[in-house]
């Protein structure tokens, strides 16, 4: 997960199961409930005022 967040410059990393608890991995990663994702949304993975993260443009050049 370590190498995911650095080499994808994420700042967080949600993992989705079909369980019913949430936890954490590490300081910026998370275990998610699919049950949690259906219920509360993009809120379940970013928190209750974050917003969704922009998509990265590319430059077409």
């Amino acid at each position: 997960m370590r190498i995911a967040l650095e080499d994808l410059g994420l700042d967080r990393l949600a993992v989705l199961y079909p369980g019913e608890r949430r936890y954490a991995l590490g300081p910026r990663a998370d275990v998610v409930s699919l049950a949690e994702l259906a219920a509360c949304g993009a809120r379940a993975l970013y928190g209750a005022g974050a917003r969704p993260p922009r998509p990265r443009r590319r430059n077409m050049a």
